[in-house]
């Protein structure tokens, strides 16, 4: 199962497969039979004649066998576990020859409990002519509970000076160059939301409309980095982002919620940071307002957001100085979001992370 074809640079075609165990065949050029690895007369006319265990030891060696080269280094990396485990992950092992033995290198790629879970089944992307690397992978949103129900994901993947693959980070990005909020990764829970603009799925931005229009980010952050672009549309409009959010339950009309918000106010160009409270009246309490104007409608502004512990800092264009900065620790964690407090505004290049 799994089967990985890799070809080296003398031309010779392996094929790479097994599923919690590994192999390795030589192809013939005529990628259907396979040439002899060991020719002795005891492998004669058995397995061992033309295929060779690699599995690596000691590993937790289950599936997803995927093999490459760099800089005269074979890798070989593989899956463990089982992918509708939350430990699913990938690691990887490294041998002077396509053959092997792999030396096992540790785990690359885990699951992050506050992004997502299950990461694994991978595959590798080299830019022609480049050092930039990308690994490919499924892994399972943090509402998903099916083993099943998988989503592809597409990360970085760096080098050290040795030739190790460094641990990927896992990121929660996007730019709506695809046309849509991604519905793996958004939750719409009140107003309208709908990708505006551009030409050829390029410069695209999120709109969103109505009073108190709310979507999230199917994520779970305590401490974090949060960049996202807002551009006010009209001198009534209020917009910004929410984060350490919980969704109100069992509320009509517009979604109410738990949690932070930072948001730019068009009529006075200030800059606001709330705290949002309450069951059946939740209430915003302003725990910090900026003095000077900041914004105005019909300008794209970066805001970005640090949360650490209990300090929060918010930054308007210039990343150096925050415009403001306050101590609060009403929520530890939760969902982060965009949010039109009334008018409309567009979204642009969300990225969180970890401080």
């Amino acid at each position: 199962m799994d089967p990985d074809i890799f070809t080296d640079d003398d031309g010779q075609k392996y094929l790479y497969f097994g599923g919690t165990k590994s192999a390795v065949g030589k192809l013939d050029d005529n990628m259907i039979n396979f040439r002899p690895i060991n020719t002795s007369k005891s492998a004669m006319g058995t397995d061992a004649e033309y295929f060779k265990s690699i599995t690596p030891q000691p590993s937790k060696f289950k599936e997803g066998t995927k093999f490459f080269k760099r800089k005269d280094v074979y890798y070989m990396m593989w899956s463990e576990y089982r992918y509708g485990d939350a430990r699913y992950q990938v690691s990887y092992g490294t041998s002077d020859t396509p053959l092997g033995p792999f030396s096992p290198r540790g785990a690359i790629l885990k699951k992050d409990p506050v992004i997502a879970v299950a990461t694994g089944h991978k595959s590798v992307l080299n830019i022609s002519r480049t050092n930039t690397w990308y690994i490919v992978y499924h892994r399972h949103p943090l509402h998903e509970s099916k083993g099943d129900n998988r989503v592809v994901a597409l990360d970085r993947m760096y080098f050290d000076a040795d030739g190790g693959i460094e641990p990927v980070e896992l990121l929660v990005t996007d730019n709506f160059d695809d046309g849509q909020p991604s519905p793996v990764l958004w939750q719409r829970r009140s107003g309208d939301w709908a990708v505006m603009g551009g030409e050829g799925q390029q410069g695209q931005q999120l709109r969103g409309s109505s009073a108190q229009a709310l979507a999230l980010i199917d994520s779970h952050f305590a401490d974090l980095v949060y960049d996202a672009e807002v551009t006010l549309e009209g001198g009534g409009s209020e917009a910004g982002i929410t984060f350490r959010t919980a969704p109100s339950r069992g509320r009509r009309g517009p979604e109410a919620f738990n949690g932070h918000a930072v948001w730019l106010k068009a009529s006075t160009g200030e800059v606001l940071l709330g705290h949002r409270k309450g069951k059946r009246r939740v209430r915003m309490t302003v725990l910090k307002s900026s003095s000077d104007l900041h914004v105005g409608s019909g300008r794209k502004h970066h805001l970005r957001v640090g949360f650490k512990g209990t300090r929060v800092s918010v930054f308007v264009d210039d990343m150096v100085v925050p415009v403001l900065t306050a101590t609060d620790g009403a929520d530890a964690s939760g969902q982060n979001g965009l949010w039109v407090k009334s008018g409309s505004a567009l979204f642009d290049n969300v990225s969180i992370r970890h401080p």
